[in-house]
C-alpha cells in the first residue's frame, strides 16, 4: 500500500521537472533570438561595408584631384545607412608580383623573409619555375602548395605579394617601411634595379563596418580600374 504522501511527492518531483524543462527551452529560445538578432547584424554590417568598397572605387576615380581619396591607407571614415565605416585603399604596385618579378627581387623578397641568403635563393628558384611551367599564379594563395613553402612562410610573405600588378619591380613610393626594409638586407637601401613606376591600375581596398546594435563586418577587395565607360573596374578578390 503506498504511503499517503507519495503521491504528493511524485506531484512536486513532476512540477520540478516540468519547470526544469520550461526554463531550459526559454532559456534555449533567448539564445536562439540572439543568435538571430547578430546574425542580422551581421548582415547588415556587410551591406555596410560592401557600401563602402563601391564608394572607395568611385572616390579615387574622382575626377577632381582634390577630392579623390589618398591610396597610400590612411582611413576614409563615414556613415553609411546608420552604420559606421573606414575604408583604407593600397595601390598593389607597392608589392612584388610574383608572376613578374625579376629574379633578382624574388631572390631579395625570400632572403629577407627567412633570414638565409640560401633558402631564399632556393625559394625564389622554386616560385620562378612553378610560373614557368604553370603559366602564373592566380592567386597569391597558390604559394602555399609549393615545396617548401609552409603556412607560417606564408603568412610573413602574404602582405608583400601580389599576382596582379603586371610589373617586374616595385613602386618605391606606394610599398610599405618593412618591405623596403626587407629588400635593403645588408645593403642599407634597395637596389635601383628593384624599382618601378606604379600603373595605379590596381589597388586592395579594405572596409571595416559597426552597426549600432554591435554588428561588425571587414570586406576586403583587390581591383583593377579599366577607365572605360562600360566597365570602369573588374574584381580580382572579394573576402
Amino acid at each position: 500500500m503506498r504511503r499517503p504522501g507519495f503521491a504528493l511527492v511524485m506531484v512536486m518531483m513532476g512540477l520540478v521537472v516540468l519547470g526544469s524543462l520550461g526554463a531550459l527551452l526559454a532559456t534555449e529560445g533567448r539564445t536562439e533570438v540572439r543568435l538571430s538578432l547578430a546574425a542580422a547584424e551581421r548582415a547588415r554590417a556587410e551591406a555596410v561595408a560592401e557600401g563602402g568598397i563601391h564608394k572607395a572605387l568611385a572616390m579615387i576615380r574622382h575626377p577632381d584631384a582634390a577630392l579623390r581619396w589618398p591610396i597610400d591607407g590612411s582611413p576614409q571614415a563615414f556613415t553609411f545607412d546608420d552604420g559606421q565605416v573606414a575604408v583604407r585603399v593600397w595601390d598593389e604596385g607597392g608589392k612584388v608580383d610574383v608572376n613578374q618579378a625579376s629574379p633578382p627581387l624574388m631572390v631579395a623578397l625570400f632572403t629577407g623573409v627567412t633570414g638565409n641568403a640560401g633558402e631564399g635563393a632556393r625559394l625564389a628558384r622554386v616560385v620562378v619555375e612553378a610560373r614557368e611551367e604553370g603559366g602564373g599564379f592566380q592567386s597569391v594563395r597558390d604559394l602555399r602548395s609549393l615545396p617548401g613553402l609552409d603556412e607560417a612562410l606564408y603568412e610573413k610573405l602574404a602582405g608583400f605579394v601580389t599576382v596582379h600588378t603586371r610589373q617586374q619591380g616595385i613602386d618605391g613610393a606606394s610599398a610599405s617601411s618593412a618591405l623596403m626594409t626587407l629588400l635593403a638586407g645588408d645593403e642599407g637601401g634597395t637596389p635601383v634595379s628593384f624599382r618601378t613606376q606604379s600603373r595605379r591600375r590596381v589597388f586592395m581596398i579594405q572596409a571595416d563596418a559597426t552597426t549600432p546594435g554591435g554588428g561588425f563586418f571587414r570586406r576586403t577587395a583587390i581591383v583593377r580600374l579599366l577607365y572605360a565607360d562600360g566597365r570602369p573596374f573588374v574584381i580580382h578578390s572579394w573576402q
